[in-house]
């Protein structure tokens, strides 16, 4: 009787699926690099966006805490507006009664091929409430 050898003899066959194994390794690799970068990317414009409303908003708090809004001297909260804005900012400064009159509006236009974000405040002008609206972008 022949005894059978118990060893297996597979010569090439497996060497296919380590090359697979590879294959898929790298695949699933470059797709985690580069979802990290872009989710990454995307929470940097998140932020910067975040802080240039901010801005804006922190600008018309301080121009209503000043009481320079109850102003209708449009010069007047021309320059207030421009000596608080950050040097890397423009801003748009649009003030309404309740009612959506126009009370005072700064001159500067926004641009359409730039990003620009946009706010609002509720304010007291006097003894009636009022809005100051706010639009910002960078310089």
């Amino acid at each position: 009787m022949n005894r059978q050898s118990l060893t297996l003899s597979s010569g090439n066959k497996g060497a296919i699926f380590s090359i697979d194994v590879a294959i898929a390794f790298f695949i699933v690799a470059i797709v985690l690099f580069t979802s990290a970068y872009y989710a990454g990317r995307q929470n940097q414009d998140y932020l910067a966006n975040l802080q240039m409303y901010k801005a804006g908003y922190d600008v018309v708090t301080v121009l209503d805490y000043k009481n320079i809004l109850n102003t209708t001297d449009n010069i007047t909260l021309q320059s207030s507006m421009y000596n608080l804005t950050a040097v890397n900012y423009l801003m748009k400064i649009r003030i309404d009664d309740t009612n959506g009159a126009l009370i005072i509006m700064t001159n500067d236009t926004a641009p359409t091929e730039s990003l620009v974000l946009s706010g609002e405040r509720p304010i007291m002008r006097d003894t009636t409430q009022a809005i100051a609206r706010f639009w910002i972008w960078p310089r």
